[in-house]
C-alpha cells in the first residue's frame, strides 16, 4: 500500500490557492494599468474589470471563509458571472436608448470570448490553476451564466427572499446562497460572504474599468445575428 497515493490526489490547500489567486491578480493588475493608461474605449476595459473582480473576491472569500477551498472552481464560476452581470448592469443604467441597449448586448458577447481567450490562455501556462478553476470557463460556465442572468439581471429569483426591490442588496444576498450551495457553508459562514460580497461590490462599481470606459467610441467584435439567438 503506497502512504502517499491519497497526498497526490488531494487538491491545493486554502494557502496554495490564495498564493495562485493573488498572483492572477497581480498578473491582471499588471495588465489593466496597461489598459488604463491607453484606450479606454477598448473592450478590455470590461474583460479586466470582470478578471480582477472576480479573483479579487475569490481571494477575500478564501481568506475569510477557508472551506471554500474544495470547491473553489464553483465557487469562482459564480463570482465571475456575478461581475458579468453587474457590469452589465451598469452599463443599461448609464445608456437606456434602444441603439444603446442593443450595443450593449453585442459588446458582452465579444467582452466574454475575450475572457474566455484569456482564461484558456492562463491555464494552458498554469495546468495548476486550471485543474481548480476549469469549471470557471467552457460549458459547465455557460450553464452558470445563463441561471444568473435570470437571477441578477431579470430579478427572477429562485428564492422570495432575495426579492425586497432593491435590486443590488437582493443580488448580493442571492449570490452569497449560490456561493453558500456550492461551498456547502453553514449560515455562520454565509454571512462572512454577504459583508465581503457587499464591500467588494461597491468598490468594484467605482472602478475606473467601468467609470472611465469610452462605451460610445467603443468597437468590438460583431457576430452575426444568428449568433446573438
Amino acid at each position: 500500500m503506497n502512504p502517499f497515493a491519497g497526498f497526490f490526489k488531494r487538491g491545493p490547500d486554502a494557502i496554495q490557492l490564495s498564493d495562485w489567486l493573488q498572483n492572477m491578480s497581480d498578473s491582471f493588475a499588471d495588465w489593466g494599468f496597461k489598459i488604463l493608461s491607453g484606450d479606454k474605449s477598448s473592450q478590455d476595459m470590461l474583460v479586466c474589470f470582470r478578471l480582477l473582480t472576480t479573483t479579487g473576491s475569490a481571494y477575500n472569500l478564501l481568506h475569510s471563509v477557508p472551506s471554500v477551498a474544495s470547491q473553489i472552481g464553483t465557487v469562482y464560476a459564480e463570482l465571475r458571472a456575478y461581475f458579468e452581470c453587474l457590469s452589465h448592469l451598469d452599463l443599461l443604467r448609464r445608456y437606456e436608448l434602444p441603439q444603446d441597449r442593443d450595443k450593449i448586448s453585442k459588446l458582452h458577447a465579444s467582452v466574454s470570448l475575450r475572457l474566455e481567450e484569456t482564461m484558456t490562455s492562463l491555464f494552458s501556462q498554469n495546468p495548476n490553476i486550471k485543474r481548480c478553476l476549469d469549471s470557471a470557463i467552457g460549458d459547465p460556465y455557460s450553464r452558470v451564466f445563463q441561471a444568473a442572468i435570470k437571477e441578477y439581471i431579470l430579478a427572477e429569483r429562485r428564492s422570495t427572499k432575495h426579492n425586497t426591490g432593491n435590486l443590488l442588496d437582493d443580488n448580493v444576498q442571492a449570490l452569497s446562497s449560490a456561493v453558500q450551495r456550492a461551498a456547502g457553508l453553514q449560515e455562520r459562514d454565509r454571512q462572512s460572504v454577504v459583508r465581503i460580497m457587499s464591500e467588494d461590490t461597491e468598490k468594484a462599481l467605482h472602478l475606473k474599468f467601468l467609470t472611465e470606459f469610452d462605451f460610445p467610441n467603443c468597437k468590438f467584435l460583431d457576430f452575426p445575428d444568428f449568433f446573438y439567438q
